[in-house]
């Protein structure tokens, strides 16, 4: 599945959310994420607490690109699952359907309460929102 939209924003959501729409083979989601450079390494990491999924490269581009692509390989295979499947799926990261029967989840973790301990340079950690459809 390739998004036809796909951006960062620095403002947080509050809650992390995605729509599934299973006749038009689409998702659209809504994601709370990290930024920051690993003091290490000095790569440049982005990371998405609610789904467990993390990237990098040698600048803030090269870690968006292998983000979107994994997002899009992820949700490519979350997409050839039926609705119970799929709830099964993001049910492993603690994600939940919001009613009973509808296509959209949400996920239980915070963002700004219970991460911390990154491994970031000069202890500098980026909030970001992302939104992809």
């Amino acid at each position: 599945m390739a998004f036809s939209t796909y951006s960062f924003s620095g403002i947080t959501n509050r809650g992390d959310k995605i729509r599934f729409n299973l006749n038009n083979n689409n998702a659209s989601i809504l994601l709370n994420a990290v930024s920051f450079i690993d003091k290490d390494t000095k790569q440049h990491l982005l990371y998405i607490p609610s789904l467990d999924m993390s990237s990098y490269g040698e600048n803030p581009e090269n870690a968006n690109e292998m983000m979107r692509a994994s997002l899009e390989y992820y949700f490519a295979n979350l997409l050839c699952m039926d609705l119970d499947a799929i709830s099964e799926e993001l049910g492993k990261y603690g994600w939940s359907r919001t009613i009973p029967g509808s296509e959209f989840f949400i996920s239980p973790i915070e963002i700004n309460g219970r991460l911390q301990d990154f491994n970031a340079e000069n202890n500098i950690i980026e909030h970001l929102a992302l939104q992809a459809a």
